[in-house]
């Protein structure tokens, strides 16, 4: 008899997503960048909706343009809402 699992039946996404800040943090110390800037759920949540909306390859891309408008000083949510619009199928 062959034992069947469930890809996430011995995955612990906690201790996942603290090895993730581990990395978030050593990176942005590397870059000058505050660390407490860095929103994994807002980020994750804005690629989903692009990769679904618009295009898989381009939600990596949508990451990058928020981080563009960002940094010229574009407030984050207001950049999050306006990339995602973007994702939205318009409906007529």
């Amino acid at each position: 008899m062959v034992a069947t699992m469930t890809p996430r039946e011995h995955h612990d996404l906690a201790a996942e997503e603290a090895s993730w800040r581990v990395w978030i943090d050593a990176v942005c110390a590397d870059l000058g960048v505050a660390s407490d800037a860095v929103d994994v759920s807002a980020i994750h949540e804005l690629s989903r909706i692009v990769a679904h909306g618009v295009a898989r390859p381009l939600a990596p891309v949508s990451t990058f343009l928020l981080g563009v408008a960002v940094g010229q000083g574009m407030d984050r949510d207001a950049a999050l809402a306006c990339i995602a619009a973007h994702a939205t199928p318009v409906v007529d």
